[in-house]
């Protein structure tokens, strides 16, 4: 930003009056359109990710659990 100054009122309504200008601008609006709506699937994706890496930390906890309080375990293997 320091480089290329641009007029902190453009920007400020820019953030909150967005246009496109040019040949591109339909495109580059659809292009925005499907980024934003590719940030669902990724939040979907990763919780489904999470929730699988969730059930394997609780496998492996309860498993570590039920050997380390079995009955058949001595002391020294504890």
């Amino acid at each position: 930003m320091s480089y290329v100054k641009p007029p902190a009122s453009g920007v400020v309504k820019g953030i909150f009056v967005p246009k496109l200008n040019g040949q591109g601008a339909t495109s580059d609006a659809i292009a925005l359109l499907g980024a934003l709506d590719a940030c669902r699937y990724f939040l979907i994706e990763s919780a489904i990710a999470l929730f699988v890496a969730f059930l394997i930390n609780v496998v492996v906890v309860v498993v570590s659990a039920s050997v380390c309080t079995a009955d058949n375990v001595s002391s020294a293997n504890q």
